[in-house]
């Protein structure tokens, strides 16, 4: 029996990975987006990337992409919920419209961006999956919670806001970072999973990276991006600094081949920068 990926109930539910409501309003938006004339049908586009494999692409007007590991409760009680806060927020960022975004929309915004994430990652089978069972518990038990504060966020994510302003409506890439680092003195498996989603002009990437069990917790690090415009290009809303920021940044993404840039901006092998109380002692 196929199980939820948040719950243990049955997966009876055929959840879509993009919202509904997010497609819909780009529909009704595409003239003021693209040109287009009212009531014409865009494409979504979403790609995951595999090490050593050609990516996985779904095309077409909703991008045809069901998850077959959501259940009805799920889907239907604390995901719809979240829906419902995040729309009237991210509405107004598919156009490009200025606002500002104080910490407690910060907090939503990352909320979504990692719950979209994770069901991006339930596209996979259960053993290519990224994020574990416990994460996705995590996050709908702290979702269910009325006190929800930081327990629903897996250890060592980082999530960013940008700004798009090229062609493409919709899309989705994601991609798996492998390397290690020495903690004190003993070499440690890293893994990272990268997920950047564009809406229209929102743009949201969710890095997570994971150590072993034992150090996931203690430890912070910071990954090594390629060069790029990426401090001007990006408002990070996680790990939050409690204070108002204001969007879009700085430097817009033109065209697409910015915003794939910017999806790729994260090396497939990192280089990682530590805090200096976990290197290797001298």
């Amino acid at each position: 029996m196929r199980t939820c990926g948040f719950c243990d109930a049955r997966a009876d539910s055929r959840e879509h990975a993009w919202p509904d409501w997010l497609l819909e309003e780009l529909q009704r938006g595409s003239a003021r987006l693209h040109g287009l004339p009212p009531g014409a049908r865009i494409s979504a586009s979403v790609e995951a990337h595999r090490p050593g494999a050609p990516p996985l692409v779904w095309r077409g007007p909703k991008a045809n992409v069901r998850v077959k590991r959501v259940c009805k409760r799920c889907n239907n009680e604390w995901m719809s919920r979240l829906e419902d806060i995040a729309k009237p927020i991210i509405t107004p960022m598919l156009y490009g419209s200025r606002q500002a975004v104080p910490a407690s929309v910060q907090f939503t915004l990352t909320l979504w961006s990692l719950k979209t994430a994770m069901v991006f990652d339930c596209l996979h089978k259960p053993g290519r999956m990224f994020y574990s069972s416990e994460d996705r518990s995590s996050l709908r038990r702290g979702l269910l919670s009325p006190t929800a504060i930081v327990e629903p966020l897996p250890a060592i994510t980082r999530v960013w806001l940008a700004a798009y302003a090229g062609e493409l409506p919709a899309t989705s890439t994601v991609s798996r970072l492998y390397g290690d680092v020495s903690v004190r003195g003993r070499r440690q498996p890293l893994a990272g999973y990268v997920t950047t989603i564009s809406a229209g002009g929102f743009v949201t990437q969710v890095l997570t990276s994971r150590l072993p069990d034992h150090a996931a917790r203690t430890f912070d690090l910071t990954l090594v991006s390629r060069p790029g415009p990426w401090h001007e290009a990006t408002v990070c809303i996680w790990p939050s600094f409690w204070s108002e920021a204001r969007w879009p940044p700085p430097h817009i993404l033109r065209d697409q081949s910015a915003l794939d840039a910017f999806a790729q901006r994260w090396p497939r092998r990192p280089s990682v920068n530590i805090p200096p109380a976990w290197l290797d002692d001298a």
